[in-house]
């Protein structure tokens, strides 16, 4: 008989993931994964933060020689506020190579590329090729918050300047940056795990001496020309003294993760110290483009 999973979904909400999640791992689930249960959008996260949907469809692989009457009956007894529990047999397959099918490279602008490490880019001239996986840290330009950042980076190539990413997730807009001729970029988060990832991207796409790593404690005090933030409209608003610091007097600040109808608070919370050159929107998101006013 051919190999096969046994893969058990569950229909529940936030509160209770956690404590799913503990009871599968203990009845010997190999994997675990979540997908969204209604059709909510999942907001771009502020640094340090993994959100989930408010109504989570959970899928959990066990080994074929799993007892199914056992394991249903120990997940209905254990887990009684679940909306409903549902298993079925999957072909054994390799995971690795599904999302190799499914995550292609991606332009943004005239001549930046994501491309995935499976697939070799054609020669170009041109070209700006970002070499990106998906991980664990959040970020590999599929968002249109991210793709907002990387369209205006293409337009708008910082060539020969000091940039800092303000919760760099995988790192993809400080490599972008370089790639685009950026002289040097600062790359911080509070997860730990978004920096291991940033740093492991930029090694593997050749621009670790131009990049420096850390914490937002550990962030020199030092201006530089452009910022990039691209987190979420609370944190931005929260952050504006912050983010003006890191700027020179002209410098440009890019700000993202916004929601189209919270565009205008964050605008009034960095308009007395920055002119607002443009609101870019994609879908339900918008990108504001600033300039640090000169000191008087």
């Amino acid at each position: 008989m051919d190999q096969f999973w046994y893969e058990v979904a569950l229909k529940l909400s936030h509160p209770e993931l956690s404590v799913t999640e503990d009871i599968l791992q203990q009845l010997g689930a190999l994997s675990i994964s979540l997908e969204d249960a209604g059709d909510q959008a999942l907001l771009e996260p502020a640094p340090g933060e993994q959100p989930t949907w408010d109504h989570i469809t959970v899928k959990a692989l066990f080994e074929q020689a799993t007892d199914t009457e056992f394991l249903l009956s120990q997940l209905r007894n254990r887990l009684p506020e679940t909306e409903a529990v549902h298993i079925e047999k999957v072909e054994n397959r390799c995971w690795e190579r599904v999302w190799m099918e499914n995550f292609k490279p991606l332009q943004f602008g005239k001549h930046l590329w994501i491309y995935p490490s499976h697939i070799q880019p054609p020669p170009s001239n041109n070209d700006k090729i970002v070499t990106l996986d998906p991980g664990l840290a959040f970020g590999t330009g599929t968002h249109s918050t991210t793709a907002l950042c990387l369209r205006w980076l293409d337009t708008n190539p910082p060539i020969d300047k000091t940039v800092v990413d303000y919760g760099c997730g995988s790192g993809v807009l400080a490599i972008a940056a370089l790639k685009l001729g950026a002289q040097h970029v600062y790359a911080t988060d509070i997860d730990s795990q978004a920096l291991n990832a940033t740093i492991d991207n930029a090694t593997r796409n050749h621009v670790s001496e131009k990049l420096s790593v850390c914490t937002p404690e550990q962030l020199m005090t030092l201006q530089v020309d452009t910022v990039l933030a691209n987190i979420l409209s609370n944190t931005l608003i929260g952050l504006t003294e912050t983010l003006s610091k890191q700027l020179k007097p002209g410098g440009d600040l890019i700000l993202s993760g916004i929601l189209r109808e919270q565009a205008d608070e964050v605008i009034a919370a960095y308009e007395s110290r920055f002119k607002i050159h443009s609101v870019t929107h994609e879908k339900e998101w918008a990108l504001v483009h600033a300039e640090k006013k000169t000191e008087t």
